[in-house]
């Protein structure tokens, strides 16, 4: 970290994160995945075990649209891990903080790959060299060649008033707290303390969009081919993303209600007392005055 080296700092008692391991061993464990449970004369999992963790354990959630989990792995081929078709697609990350790392799969092809970062910042690095690297195994075992990815043209025409004022609101998301006004006839998007232009696209999608002082285009590399709509499922206004065959929920409409007087109360700089405590961040901390909360 930093050009120096440093202990990996220890993990509590929880499900997820400390499993340190390395390359071969996870090339070993992707093994077993592809033999049905089963490593070298030992049945480690059970077929059926194993069938239910590539299986989708959330396809009854509406709300969670295409974002399929198994049980222990991700399943959905939202952004880099939208490979067609090869079947189902399989991955995990790991995170600490030193460390970084992916392993994806594709069952139906016994292909995998595994990639492990000695850095706390090669989260897009493992990701791309995984996700590419796997692409390119599957055309040379399959001949399967993945389609270029074109972004829909922009189209000449603006969105409708109907669909301008069904669109402006509160939306709490991934990204935090997003909001959406019409300015004259078009779309802005207030998040991450900047503003962002929602374009229609001729796939009736809106393109994000955002410019340099309000001039200068910025290229936004994966978020691009990213289209937004937006949809009511089971009584909730949904944000919704779209990239190739996937949809993804992204956020919710909400209404913003005042602030209370106690949590007013609360605004200010705070310092943390305990910063002796070993591996503890200590920085100053502020607590700021929004217009709205959920």
């Amino acid at each position: 970290m930093n050009g120096v080296e440093k202990a990996e700092t220890a993990l509590r008692d929880l499900p997820a994160l400390g499993l340190h391991t390395s390359v071969l061993d996870m090339s070993r464990f992707i093994q077993m995945v592809f033999a049905n449970g089963r490593s070298g004369d030992q049945q480690v999992l059970q077929p059926a075990t194993l069938a239910a963790m590539l299986r989708p354990q959330n396809a009854a959630v509406e709300l969670d649209q295409g974002f399929h989990v198994g049980l222990g792995w991700l399943l959905s081929g939202f952004g880099p891990f939208d490979i067609q078709g090869a079947g189902a697609v399989a991955h995990h990350a790991g995170a600490t903080l030193l460390f970084r790392s992916q392993l994806i799969i594709l069952p139906a092809q016994k292909l995998g790959v595994v990639v492990l970062a000695n850095s706390a910042s090669a989260h897009k690095v493992v990701k791309t060299v995984a996700t590419e690297t796997l692409k390119l195994a599957l055309a040379a075992k399959t001949g399967i060649k993945q389609p270029e990815q074109n972004i829909p043209a922009d189209s000449p025409n603006g969105l409708p008033p109907t669909a301008l004022q069904s669109y402006e609101g509160h939306y709490a998301t991934t990204l935090g707290l997003v909001t959406i006004k019409n300015k004259s006839g078009s779309l802005r998007a207030e998040a991450l303390h900047r503003t962002w232009r929602l374009v229609p696209r001729l796939d009736g999608l809106l393109r994000v969009q955002y410019k340099l002082l309000g001039l200068i285009s910025i290229h936004l590399g994966d978020l691009d081919h990213i289209g937004l709509s937006r949809t009511t499922l089971a009584g909730r206004e949904l944000l919704i993303a779209h990239q190739g065959t996937q949809a993804v929920l992204i956020g919710e409409k909400i209404t913003p209600t005042p602030v209370s007087g106690v949590w007013q109360q609360r605004v200010g700089a705070y310092a943390i007392v305990n910063s002796h405590i070993p591996h503890t961040a200590i920085r100053p901390t502020h607590i700021h005055r929004s217009s709205v909360t959920r």
